[in-house]
This record gives structure tokens, sequence and C-alpha cells, in this order.
């Protein structure tokens, strides 16, 4: 019989996270005075409450996750990912909501926020077990769906952090998790992820380092564009697009060389494809 995916417990963690989203937006929470280790800041209570909601969607997901009792040992489901695409609407919900003054668009938002968390967890949860007739479309899905988060991200990374050093290490933080994200969710790439050997890094840590170094990578590039766009006053939405297509470029040729099939040709197919969508965007903004 099917596993199936245990919507009594992740709907209770669904109406907390609700609960909470709607009171982080409404509510006025009093500021803490922070000390730890020396260091002393002031955590803001709607600060406070989003790491709550993010405890709860990585509860909620490890619970969700955990009740299966066949997992394909080659599938995304062998590596701790399933927990970002959910994070990732919490987080982009908290920093977007709060902007519209509307109280009817902020219920409509948590609602669809609650329905994204419900339908991407039974995603990863399908693709977590043993292969099934859907897994590919469902993987797809998945894919288009972070590239979505993604752009999300951006966008209220865009409106809601400074200063603008700051918003450069968001940006590459949230870059390295998504193309963690991709890559380990693809089932081509996750088997090179668990076998990659590099030689000039094999003294430093051997195969998780190897890996964790090309995420990296690509996150400081990621950075870096977002501190060139930043000399400019460009659209939210508009820094979100530019940055997805970035990703999407160094996703792609990160694939290609853990498949060992980057070439130059495939570099320059790229970057022109990459160059044309650029172009388009700047020119129809």
């Amino acid at each position: 019989m099917r596993p199936m995916l245990p919507y009594n417990r992740l709907s209770a963690v669904i109406a907390l996270i609700a609960i909470g989203l709607c009171a982080s937006f409404t509510l006025n929470w009093p500021a803490l005075d922070v000390n730890l280790m020396g260091l002393a800041f002031e955590l803001s209570g709607r600060a406070l409450l989003g790491f709550v909601l993010v405890g709860l969607v990585w509860a909620g997901v490890d619970v969700a996750l955990r009740h299966r009792p066949q997992v394909d040992s080659g599938s995304q489901g062998a590596s701790p990912t399933g927990w970002i695409l959910p994070t990732t609407w919490i987080v982009a919900a908290w920093f977007l909501l709060p902007s519209s003054g509307r109280v009817a668009v902020q219920v409509v938002g948590v609602a669809v926020v609650c329905a994204l968390l419900v339908l991407t967890t039974a995603a990863e949860y399908s693709v977590a077990c043993a292969k099934t007739r859907w897994r590919a479309g469902v993987q797809f899905t998945l894919r288009l769906a972070t590239y979505l988060a993604a752009i999300l991200l951006y966008t209220a990374i865009q409106l809601g952090v400074n200063p603008r050093g700051v918003a450069a290490l968001a940006v590459a933080v949230v870059s390295a998790v998504l193309a963690w994200r991709l890559c380990a969710g693809d089932d081509r790439i996750a088997p090179h992820l668990r076998t990659l050997q590099m030689k000039e890094l094999a003294s430093l840590g051997g195969t998780a380092f190897a890996h964790w170094v090309l995420f990296a990578a690509l996150g400081v590039l990621a950075a870096a564009s977002c501190w060139l766009l930043g000399l400019w006053a460009k659209p939210p939405l508009l820094f979100g697009l530019v940055l997805v297509v970035l990703l999407y470029l160094g996703v792609g040729l990160l694939k290609q060389f853990l498949l060992q099939t980057l070439t130059q040709r495939v570099v320059v197919e790229y970057l022109v494809v990459g160059v044309a969508v650029l172009m388009l965007l700047f020119f129809v903004r």
C-alpha cells in the first residue's frame, strides 16, 4: 500500500503558522534586548516570531517526511533538502505581506502560503518515497517552484533588507541554499554530490567540503551581482527577475560540471541565452 502523508499532523502545524503570520503583521510586539556572548543587539518581537515560524516549518516538514516506510536511495529523500521550499514561502510571506496595507490582501496571502506549504510538503514527500508514476513531473514542478520562490525572496530582500552589504550577504545565502535544492532534487545530479571528488580540495575535507565550496562560490557570484545591481535604482521585481536568471545560469553550468559535460560550447550557449534574457528584462521594464 502506498504511504500517505500525515495530513492530521501537518494541518495542526499549518494552523499555527497561519495564526503566527497573521499576528506578525497585525500586533505590535515589544523589542527584546539580547546579549549573546558579549554581542548586544535589539531583536524586534516580529523578528523573533519569524524565527518561531521557521522552526515550526522545519518541525512540521520533518515530521511529514519521516513518516514514510520506504525511501529510494537515489532520491532527493536521501538529502535533507525537503525543508527548503516550505521555509522560503514563510520567509517571503513574512517580508512581503506586511508591505500591503489591505487586510483582505494579507488574509488571502496567508491562505495562499498555507496552501503552498501543504502542496510543497506533499510533493517533497512524494519524491522522497520510492519511485512513483508521477515522480518526474513532480520533480519538474518542484524545480519551477524553487525558481518562483527565488524571485519572491530576491524581491523581498530588495524591499526589506538594508544596508546593501547585508542584502548582498542575504542574496549569497539564498542563492547557495536554493542551488543546493535544485541540484540535490535532480536524480541525475544527486549521486554526483555524494561521490564528487576534486583533487584540489581532497586534502581539505573531501567530497562534502568540495560540493559546498561550489555552492558557496555560486552564492558569492550572486552576491556580487546583487551589489552591482544595487548601484542603480531598480524596481524590486526586476531585481528579483535578474537574479533568478543568474541563478538559473549558475545552476545550469554547475549541473553540467557535475555531469562532466561542461564544454566551451555549452558555456557559450548558456551565456548567449542569459544575456538575451537579461537584455529583454532591462528593455521591457
